[in-house]
């Protein structure tokens, strides 16, 4: 009787061990967002703005005065271009007390900690943290000032009355009066002039487990270095995403976010 007792006893703790296991290797439904480069449209209105760009405009002239001996005019108009098509990588995010940088194809992804039905993206090139003693935080806050242009849009997943079809619902917001930022905010570290976020309504085409938001296209790299210097006091409260990937010889099968 006590022999049947212990093998129960070690396939039970055996079975609740294989549970666990399988558990742990359930990927987390996370926030999925992809900064994009610009389609033609939104380009040619980046495009205009440039060539209305006093700044621009003289840098041309002066180009036009210097001889080849000078300075290669191709070369300089090429890198004055190049504002056009800047780089999707590099973007500071942060969220739910991680943060996470845009990789080479744009992609910035969190764990979920909120229910998905409504979601804020702010873009902000600094925001300040509140302690309450010592090192300890009591929240973060926006610093919205003419040397600090803050936008936030509010993203808000909306069913139709069959519930056959969802979309995103995507308009900018005002600020909240006390300036706190809520804890459903996705904080893009970066000048608003860089990122340019369509409003309205877009149809959630793939169901998938993750929260997969509208595009964002990144249409300038205003100050994105020193965006990212100014960050570093305020990044290191914020857990760094870590991500495992399983592969099958040179093909990524499977990308799950490591942090618990």
């Amino acid at each position: 009787m006590i022999l049947n007792k212990t093998k129960a006893t070690v396939a039970i703790t055996i079975f609740m061990l294989v549970c666990m296991l399988i558990t742990s290797l359930v990927a987390d439904t996370r926030i999925v967002m992809y900064l994009e480069p610009p389609p033609a449209d939104v380009l040619a209105a980046v495009a205009q703005n440039v060539k209305d760009d006093e700044k621009l405009k003289a840098d041309f002239d002066m180009l036009e005065k210097q001889t080849p001996a000078e300075v290669s005019k191709t070369m300089v108009k090429n890198g004055l271009r190049s504002r056009l098509l800047p780089k999707v990588s590099g973007f500071i995010a942060l969220y739910g007390g991680y943060v996470d940088y845009s990789d080479t194809d744009g992609q910035i992804t969190f764990p979920l900690r909120h229910d998905i039905s409504r979601l804020y993206v702010a873009l902000t090139p600094r925001i300040e943290l509140v302690r309450v003693q010592g090192h300890t935080v009591s929240h973060a806050q926006y610093v919205d000032s003419n040397n600090n242009p803050t936008e936030l849009y509010q993203l808000d997943v909306e069913t139709d009355e069959n519930k056959q079809q969802r979309w995103w619902k995507v308009q900018q917001v005002h600020l909240p009066e006390n300036k706190q930022i809520s804890p459903i905010t996705v904080t893009i570290l970066t000048d608003p002039k860089n990122l340019y976020i369509e409003q309205g309504n877009f149809f959630i085409e793939n169901e998938t487990k993750q929260l997969i938001l509208p595009r964002i296209f990144v249409v300038g790299n205003v100050q994105t270095e020193a965006q990212i210097l100014a960050s570093l006091d305020i990044t290191r409260y914020f857990e760094q995403i870590t991500r495992k990937k399983q592969k099958s010889g040179e093909t990524i099968i499977q990308d799950n976010i490591n942090n618990i």
